[in-house]
């Protein structure tokens, strides 16, 4: 039976996931989709939509959440959202569940994209990011080096 590994972009506004051939990595997607996040109640259900067809074996997921990940939980950045591993593991039956930010899982997967047509990637990924973050190459050095107020106590 074919091993398959779920990866998904959960954000305020949308949620993608995807399905692959583990053997294969990044080139054996087998299905992606995207859904509207507000048309659901809960991560899980986003899931279990997707995986309404049956899904064969899901050896492993990895999600990249919009929002602070603690101790392998996050909370949806405008969702009122819990995204869990624990409880991602057990409600769905898969095995090893990791749940990391967003902007670590872009900047994790720059190395396996393809070397041509990709010059400005590094580029791309920074302005991905949004408005959160200046483009630390062009940011005044007051951004460059944030300050703490006040003193230690």
């Amino acid at each position: 039976m074919t091993a398959h590994v779920l990866a998904g972009d959960v954000g305020g506004t949308k949620t993608t996931l995807g399905l692959f051939e583990a053997k294969k990595g990044i080139d054996g997607v087998l299905t992606e989709t995207t859904f509207s996040s507000r048309d659901f109640p809960t991560f899980e259900a986003v899931v279990r939509e997707f995986l309404k067809d049956g899904a064969a074996s899901i050896e492993c997921a990895c999600f990249g959440v919009a929002g602070p990940v603690v101790g392998g939980e996050a909370k949806v950045t405008n969702l009122p959202w819990s995204v869990d591993e624990r409880k991602i593991s057990s409600e769905l039956g898969v095995p090893s569940v990791r749940v990391i930010n967003d902007l670590q899982a872009t900047a994790s997967a720059i190395p396996y994209l393809p070397q041509e047509g990709n010059d400005d990637c590094g580029h791309s990924a920074r302005h991905w990011a949004g408005r959160g973050l200046p483009d630390l190459g062009r940011a005044p050095r007051r951004l460059q080096r944030p300050r703490l107020r006040g003193r230690p106590r």
